[in-house]
């Protein structure tokens, strides 16, 4: 099992970039991805998807990622029983 998985959009590409470099630099594993190049581009599902690779799921969450997906996809009630979900918001 990994330590985080950063999710972002492809706007948010820098952001989840940066957060990887730190978290590396601090001696974790961490591998990035779009929620678009997903099988699917709920971003409920690519998170539920990882869950059992994953410690920790980092969501770079901004305006593109609100456009991007659904509002109803992003306040759904995820169940993550094996993962932490950090939310960073920027702007």
């Amino acid at each position: 099992m990994k330590d985080v998985l950063i999710s972002y959009t492809s706007a948010d590409q820098a952001w989840a970039d940066w957060l990887a470099w730190v978290l590396e630099n601090d001696g974790d594993t961490v591998d990035t991805q779009s929620f678009e190049s997903g099988q699917s581009n709920n971003l409920a599902q690519v998170i539920q998807a990882q869950r059992e690779d994953y410690q920790q799921v980092v969501l770079v969450i901004s305006e593109a990622l609100l456009q991007a997906d659904k509002p109803n996809a992003v306040s759904r009630n995820i169940n993550l029983d094996s993962v932490f979900l950090v939310p960073v918001k920027v702007d």
